[in-house]
C-alpha cells in the first residue's frame, strides 16, 4: 500500500460498521479534506481483511467544464494553504503508521521499510499537491530516506529506493538541472520495478531509438502498474507503433 503511493482507491466500496471502532470513521481536517481518503484507506488496512469484488460497484461523477470540483478547489488554494494541508496529512499518516507498526510488534527491519515507504509516498504527494520542487526540509528528508536503505538489498527496498529517486528526479527537473534529473532517473531504473521507474526507462529507450526494447518495457509497466493510470504507457506504445509504421 505504501510503496504504491498510499493511494485511497481501495476503500471505495462497502465498509463494515465494526471497523468504526478502529478507524473512527471517515476523517475530516481543516484543509478542505486534502487527501483524507488516503488516510481512511490506511486506517482500513489496519482494521481488518479487505475483500476485492471484481465488478463495477460505483461510478465516479464527472463535472461539466467550468464547474470547480472540491478536488480542483483544493488545488486552487494558495501555496501556504496547500503546504499547511500537506503537513497535517503527513503528520496524520505518520501517526497511523506508528499505531499499525506498534500493533504488529514489527521488527526493526520491517519498521524501517514501512517508515521509508511512507516517506516516499508523502514526498510524492508534496510534489503533486504543493510544488514539484521540494522545500529544503523535504529535500533533506528524501536524501535521508535514501541513505537509510543503502545497505538493504530486498526487492521491497529496491521499489522504495526507485520511488525516492523518481521524487528527486522531479525535484531537479523543476530546478532546471537536467543532468541531476537524468542521474536520479537512471538510478530509479536500476533500483526497482515500479510503474513510474519502468515507464521512465521505456521513454529513455525510445529516445535512444531502441524502440523494440522500449515497447517491451512499456508493456511491463502496464503489467506491474495495476493501480496506476496505464494511459502514458499505452500512449508511448502507440507513438512507437506510429513511428515504425505499424498498426495497433
Amino acid at each position: 500500500f505504501l510503496i504504491q503511493g498510499a493511494d485511497g482507491h481501495l476503500w471505495r466500496g462497502l465498509t463494515r460498521t465494526s471497523t468504526l471502532k478502529k478507524t473512527r470513521g471517515f476523517p475530516t481536517d481543516g484543509h478542505r479534506g486534502l487527501i483524507v481518503e488516503c488516510e481512511y484507506a490506511f486506517a482500513l488496512v489496519g482494521a481488518g481483511p479487505i475483500c476485492h469484488v471484481p465488478r463495477t460497484l460505483y461510478f465516479k461523477r464527472v463535472f461539466q467544464p467550468g464547474v470547480i470540483s472540491a478536488s480542483r478547489e483544493r488545488m486552487l488554494a494558495s501555496f501556504e494553504e496547500r503546504l499547511a494541508g500537506w503537513r497535517e496529512h503527513d503528520r496524520r499518516m505518520q501517526l497511523l503508521l506508528s499505531v499499525a507498526l506498534d500493533g504488529l510488534d514489527a521488527s526493526f527491519e520491517y519498521r524501517l521499510l514501512c517508515e521509508t515507504a511512507k516517506e516516499a509516498a508523502s514526498l510524492a504527494r508534496f510534489q503533486q499537491f504543493v510544488a514539484p520542487k521540494l522545500g529544503d526540509s523535504e529535500f533533506a528528508r528524501a536524501e535521508a530516506a535514501l541513505s537509510r536503505l543503502q545497505d538493504e538489498a530486498s526487492s521491497m527496498s529496491g521499489e522504495i529506493v526507485a520511488n525516492l529517486h523518481r521524487i528527486l528526479c522531479g525535484h531537479w527537473r523543476a530546478q532546471g538541472d537536467g543532468a541531476k534529473a537524468r542521474e536520479h532517473d537512471c538510478a530509479a531504473w536500476k533500483s526497482g520495478e515500479t510503474f513510474q521507474s519502468v515507464l521512465a526507462h521505456a521513454q529513455a529507450l525510445s529516445e535512444e531509438n531502441r524502440l523494440l526494447e522500449a515497447i517491451e518495457r512499456a508493456a511491463e509497466a502496464i503489467r506491474i502498474g495495476h493501480r496506476d493510470d496505464p494511459g502514458p504507457a499505452h500512449d508511448l506504445i502507440a507513438k512507437i507503433y506510429h513511428d515504425l509504421g505499424w498498426s495497433c
